[in-house]
């Protein structure tokens, strides 16, 4: 019964750990909003500065763009959310009257946003 337990407990973890692309969309688009999420994070936890992760990002939408034609709705909402924080990133940076039109709070919502649609945990 134990050896039965032991091996479910190490089944549970193994199968945590492996990343589930969702249905419909494809392997490289779920990566990209991945290192989009991270990006994210790795801003708000203020391991980025703004100017560092709104050219990360734009980076990541770039390259999302180069690969996306003719893909599933899953991919287009992915991608569609990747440039909303793009957008949002520059929206933060100061315009020349010193304005910020940008927020954290809406970067964190559409990093949630991105995350429910990866089926990744939200923050």
């Amino acid at each position: 019964m134990k050896k039965w337990i032991v091996t479910m407990v190490a089944m549970v973890s193994v199968f945590g750990l492996v990343a589930c692309v969702p249905l419909g969309m494809s392997d490289k688009i779920y990566d990209f909003g991945i290192k989009a999420i991270n990006v994210t994070d790795k801003y708000l936890d203020a391991d980025l500065t703004l100017d560092e992760a709104h050219t990360e990002i734009r980076d990541i939408e770039n390259q999302v763009f180069e690969i996306f034609g003719g893909s599933s709705e899953k991919d287009y909402a992915a991608y569609n959310l990747i440039a909303c924080l793009g957008i949002e990133f520059e929206n933060m940076l100061p315009y020349s009257d010193g304005a910020f039109k940008g927020t954290d709070e809406e970067a964190l919502r559409l990093r949630n946003s991105l995350a429910e649609e990866l089926g990744v945990k939200k923050r």
